[in-house]
Protein backbone atom coordinates (compact mmCIF):
# COMPACT_ATOMS: atom_id res chain seq x y z
CA UNK A 1 0.00 0.00 0.00
CA UNK A 2 0.86 3.56 -1.00
CA UNK A 3 -0.36 6.31 1.33
CA UNK A 4 0.74 9.33 -0.76
CA UNK A 5 0.26 12.75 1.30
CA UNK A 6 -0.22 15.68 -1.08
CA UNK A 7 0.03 18.78 1.25
CA UNK A 8 0.22 22.26 1.10
CA UNK A 9 3.52 23.94 2.60
CA UNK A 10 3.64 24.59 6.19
CA UNK A 11 1.14 22.26 7.39
CA UNK A 12 1.65 19.65 9.97
CA UNK A 13 2.65 17.22 6.94
CA UNK A 14 6.22 16.45 9.04
CA UNK A 15 4.28 15.73 11.84
CA UNK A 16 2.06 13.43 9.89
CA UNK A 17 5.18 11.52 8.65
CA UNK A 18 6.33 11.16 11.92
CA UNK A 19 3.37 10.08 13.01
CA UNK A 20 2.96 7.33 10.17
CA UNK A 21 6.63 6.26 10.74
CA UNK A 22 5.65 5.17 14.15
CA UNK A 23 3.33 2.25 12.40
CA UNK A 24 4.94 -1.55 12.68
CA UNK A 25 4.11 -1.90 9.20
CA UNK A 26 4.87 1.38 7.35
CA UNK A 27 8.10 2.84 6.02
CA UNK A 28 8.58 6.62 5.14
CA UNK A 29 9.82 8.88 2.39
CA UNK A 30 9.79 12.47 2.80
CA UNK A 31 9.56 14.75 -0.08
CA UNK A 32 11.12 12.20 -2.39
CA UNK A 33 10.08 14.51 -5.79
CA UNK A 34 11.93 17.40 -4.58
CA UNK A 35 14.87 17.83 -7.00
CA UNK A 36 12.66 16.85 -9.63
CA UNK A 37 10.58 20.39 -9.21
CA UNK A 38 13.38 22.00 -8.50
CA UNK A 39 15.27 20.86 -11.58
CA UNK A 40 12.35 22.02 -13.48
CA UNK A 41 11.93 25.56 -11.99
CA UNK A 42 13.72 28.51 -11.03
CA UNK A 43 12.35 28.80 -7.74
CA UNK A 44 15.05 29.73 -4.57
CA UNK A 45 14.47 27.84 -1.77
CA UNK A 46 16.99 26.82 1.35
CA UNK A 47 19.98 25.01 0.03
CA UNK A 48 18.99 24.61 -3.50
CA UNK A 49 21.86 23.67 -5.04
CA UNK A 50 23.03 21.21 -2.75
CA UNK A 51 19.05 19.15 -3.02
CA UNK A 52 19.87 19.26 -6.53
CA UNK A 53 23.34 17.47 -6.13
CA UNK A 54 22.14 14.54 -4.24
CA UNK A 55 18.14 13.97 -4.84
CA UNK A 56 16.86 12.32 -8.52
CA UNK A 57 15.89 14.78 -10.98
CA UNK A 58 14.19 12.45 -13.23
CA UNK A 59 10.06 11.57 -12.18
CA UNK A 60 10.19 7.67 -13.42
CA UNK A 61 13.68 7.17 -11.19
CA UNK A 62 11.74 8.66 -7.87
CA UNK A 63 8.61 6.27 -8.79
CA UNK A 64 10.39 3.52 -9.48
CA UNK A 65 12.00 3.62 -6.21
CA UNK A 66 8.95 4.37 -4.09
CA UNK A 67 7.23 1.12 -6.29
CA UNK A 68 10.41 -1.14 -5.56
CA UNK A 69 9.92 0.04 -1.49
CA UNK A 70 6.12 -0.86 -1.44
CA UNK A 71 7.37 -4.82 -2.69
CA UNK A 72 8.42 -5.27 1.05
CA UNK A 73 6.41 -2.54 3.16
CA UNK A 74 3.91 -0.16 3.27
CA UNK A 75 5.03 3.26 2.30
CA UNK A 76 4.17 6.79 3.18
CA UNK A 77 4.97 8.93 0.47
CA UNK A 78 5.28 12.79 2.14
CA UNK A 79 4.74 15.23 -0.75
CA UNK A 80 4.11 18.95 -1.00
CA UNK A 81 1.87 20.04 -3.62
CA UNK A 82 3.69 22.56 -5.53
CA UNK A 83 5.90 19.87 -6.87
CA UNK A 84 3.17 18.65 -9.37
CA UNK A 85 3.80 21.81 -11.48
CA UNK A 86 7.20 19.58 -12.55
CA UNK A 87 5.10 15.99 -12.61
CA UNK A 88 3.14 14.32 -14.58
CA UNK A 89 0.14 13.03 -12.02
CA UNK A 90 -0.93 9.51 -13.46
CA UNK A 91 2.15 8.18 -11.81
CA UNK A 92 -0.69 7.97 -8.12
CA UNK A 93 -3.88 7.66 -9.71
CA UNK A 94 -4.31 4.16 -8.20
CA UNK A 95 -2.38 5.25 -5.13
CA UNK A 96 -4.02 6.02 -1.83
CA UNK A 97 -4.11 9.59 -1.80
CA UNK A 98 -4.70 11.89 0.72
CA UNK A 99 -5.03 16.11 0.71
CA UNK A 100 -3.90 17.94 3.75
CA UNK A 101 -5.03 21.21 3.88
CA UNK A 102 -4.58 24.26 6.41
CA UNK A 103 -6.66 27.70 6.46
CA UNK A 104 -4.59 30.17 3.97
CA UNK A 105 -3.65 32.38 6.24
CA UNK A 106 -1.78 30.40 8.58
CA UNK A 107 0.42 28.93 5.45
CA UNK A 108 0.74 32.70 4.16
CA UNK A 109 2.01 34.04 7.41
CA UNK A 110 4.24 31.09 8.23
CA UNK A 111 5.63 30.36 4.64
CA UNK A 112 6.47 34.44 4.28
CA UNK A 113 8.79 34.23 7.02
CA UNK A 114 10.94 31.63 5.08
CA UNK A 115 10.18 32.28 1.86
CA UNK A 116 9.19 36.34 0.73
CA UNK A 117 6.08 37.30 -1.72
CA UNK A 118 5.26 34.00 -1.97
CA UNK A 119 2.65 33.28 -4.96
CA UNK A 120 -0.27 31.12 -5.60
CA UNK A 121 2.15 28.54 -7.48
CA UNK A 122 4.26 28.36 -3.92
CA UNK A 123 1.04 27.32 -1.82
CA UNK A 124 0.08 24.60 -3.32
CA UNK A 125 -4.04 25.01 -3.09
CA UNK A 126 -5.01 25.34 -6.05
CA UNK A 127 -2.71 22.57 -7.62
CA UNK A 128 -4.33 20.31 -4.49
CA UNK A 129 -7.95 21.71 -5.94
CA UNK A 130 -6.88 20.78 -9.59
CA UNK A 131 -5.51 17.06 -8.60
CA UNK A 132 -8.26 16.25 -6.12
CA UNK A 133 -10.56 17.02 -9.05
CA UNK A 134 -8.93 15.02 -11.46
CA UNK A 135 -8.49 12.22 -9.13
CA UNK A 136 -11.95 11.79 -8.32
CA UNK A 137 -12.97 11.65 -11.93
CA UNK A 138 -10.22 9.60 -13.10
CA UNK A 139 -9.27 7.26 -10.14
CA UNK A 140 -11.43 4.53 -8.74
CA UNK A 141 -9.98 5.40 -5.52
CA UNK A 142 -11.78 8.10 -3.72
CA UNK A 143 -9.12 10.94 -2.66
CA UNK A 144 -9.13 11.71 1.11
CA UNK A 145 -8.88 15.46 2.07
CA UNK A 146 -8.24 16.25 6.24
CA UNK A 147 -7.81 19.24 7.31
CA UNK A 148 -4.60 20.51 9.55
CA UNK A 149 -6.45 22.07 12.29
CA UNK A 150 -8.65 19.50 13.03
CA UNK A 151 -5.94 16.83 13.43
CA UNK A 152 -4.49 18.88 16.32
CA UNK A 153 -7.76 19.64 17.57
CA UNK A 154 -8.81 15.79 18.05
CA UNK A 155 -5.86 13.90 17.20
CA UNK A 156 -6.65 10.85 18.13
CA UNK A 157 -10.17 11.10 16.78
CA UNK A 158 -8.93 11.97 13.53
CA UNK A 159 -6.36 9.91 13.24
CA UNK A 160 -8.77 7.52 13.54
CA UNK A 161 -10.94 8.70 11.28
CA UNK A 162 -8.37 8.85 8.45
CA UNK A 163 -6.99 5.20 9.03
CA UNK A 164 -10.23 3.93 8.69
CA UNK A 165 -11.30 6.15 6.04
CA UNK A 166 -8.06 4.63 4.00
CA UNK A 167 -8.26 1.11 4.81
CA UNK A 168 -5.66 0.65 7.53
CA UNK A 169 -5.64 0.21 11.53
CA UNK A 170 -5.06 3.01 14.00
CA UNK A 171 -2.30 2.28 15.94
CA UNK A 172 -1.74 4.52 18.96
CA UNK A 173 1.62 5.09 18.91
CA UNK A 174 0.82 7.08 15.87
CA UNK A 175 0.11 9.78 18.45
CA UNK A 176 3.82 9.92 19.93
CA UNK A 177 7.47 10.23 18.87
CA UNK A 178 10.77 10.53 20.10
CA UNK A 179 12.08 14.36 19.76
CA UNK A 180 14.62 15.74 17.29
CA UNK A 181 15.82 14.89 13.65
CA UNK A 182 14.53 11.64 12.11
CA UNK A 183 17.37 9.85 9.59
CA UNK A 184 14.52 9.91 6.86
CA UNK A 185 14.01 13.60 7.40
CA UNK A 186 14.81 15.60 4.31
CA UNK A 187 18.21 17.51 3.69
CA UNK A 188 16.01 20.14 4.19
CA UNK A 189 15.14 19.82 7.64
CA UNK A 190 16.83 22.33 9.41
CA UNK A 191 15.53 24.83 7.40
CA UNK A 192 11.77 23.86 7.64
CA UNK A 193 11.51 21.26 10.70
CA UNK A 194 12.81 22.90 13.75
CA UNK A 195 9.66 23.13 15.68
CA UNK A 196 8.69 19.52 14.31
CA UNK A 197 11.76 18.25 16.17
CA UNK A 198 10.77 19.86 19.45
CA UNK A 199 8.12 18.20 19.72
CA UNK A 200 6.99 14.75 20.94
CA UNK A 201 3.99 14.48 19.65
CA UNK A 202 0.70 16.60 18.01
CA UNK A 203 0.74 19.77 20.10
CA UNK A 204 -2.56 21.34 20.83
CA UNK A 205 -3.33 24.00 18.52
CA UNK A 206 -3.36 27.67 20.06
CA UNK A 207 -5.75 29.60 17.91
CA UNK A 208 -4.51 33.23 17.31
CA UNK A 209 -5.37 36.53 15.35
CA UNK A 210 -3.12 36.54 12.24
CA UNK A 211 -2.80 39.79 10.34
CA UNK A 212 -1.58 39.95 6.32
CA UNK A 213 0.26 42.87 5.12
CA UNK A 214 -1.84 44.32 2.17
CA UNK A 215 0.24 42.92 -0.72
CA UNK A 216 -0.51 39.56 0.50
CA UNK A 217 -5.17 40.23 0.78
CA UNK A 218 -4.89 39.53 -3.19
CA UNK A 219 -3.40 35.82 -2.68
CA UNK A 220 -5.27 34.91 0.53
CA UNK A 221 -8.52 36.01 -1.27
CA UNK A 222 -7.92 33.36 -4.36
CA UNK A 223 -5.98 30.56 -1.93
CA UNK A 224 -9.79 30.45 0.35
CA UNK A 225 -11.84 30.15 -2.61
CA UNK A 226 -9.83 27.13 -3.39
CA UNK A 227 -9.19 25.91 0.75
CA UNK A 228 -13.06 25.96 1.15
CA UNK A 229 -13.73 23.87 -1.82
CA UNK A 230 -11.49 21.66 -0.64
CA UNK A 231 -12.39 21.96 3.04
CA UNK A 232 -16.07 21.26 1.88
CA UNK A 233 -15.11 17.60 1.28
CA UNK A 234 -13.17 16.95 4.21
CA UNK A 235 -13.88 14.33 6.36
CA UNK A 236 -12.58 16.47 8.95
CA UNK A 237 -16.13 18.42 7.97
CA UNK A 238 -18.73 16.58 10.16
CA UNK A 239 -21.42 17.90 7.27
CA UNK A 240 -19.46 15.62 4.44
CA UNK A 241 -18.14 12.78 6.94
CA UNK A 242 -21.73 11.71 7.44
CA UNK A 243 -21.69 11.19 3.73
CA UNK A 244 -18.87 9.49 3.33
Amino acid sequence: MIVHLISSPRTISTALMYSFAQRSDMKVMDEPYYGVYLSNSNVIHPIRSKILDTMPHQQDLVTDLILQTAKSSSVFVKNIASHFLALDPSFCRDWCNVFLIREPAQIISSFDKVISNPKMSDLGIFQQRQLFDWLTETSDRRPTVIDSNDILDAPAQMLERLCKEIGISFESEMLHWNPGPKPFDGIWAPYWYRNTHLSSGFLPRVPKSITLSRRLHPLHKEADIHYNYLYSRSISNSDYASKV
